[in-house]
């Protein structure tokens, strides 16, 4: 069965962001419990990661 690239990327995309909704609305509670600076870091840090990998590994 043939699935065009198009139909695949947008499936492939709402899963991971199901995916990310749901692991983060597990983990956010849990941070908002104990807030502090190792909170922020670690949230600024997942961003620095991010922003990394989107310019080692530019968009296609």
């Amino acid at each position: 069965m043939f699935i065009p690239q198009e139909l695949y990327l947008m499936v492939l995309a709402f899963v991971a962001g199901d995916f990310l909704y749901i692991g983060a609305s597990d983990l956010l509670p849990e941070a908002h419990k104990s807030f502090n600076a190792k909170v922020i870091l670690s949230v600024l840090a997942g961003v620095a990661f991010v922003l990394l990998l989107t310019m080692v590994f530019p968009a296609i």
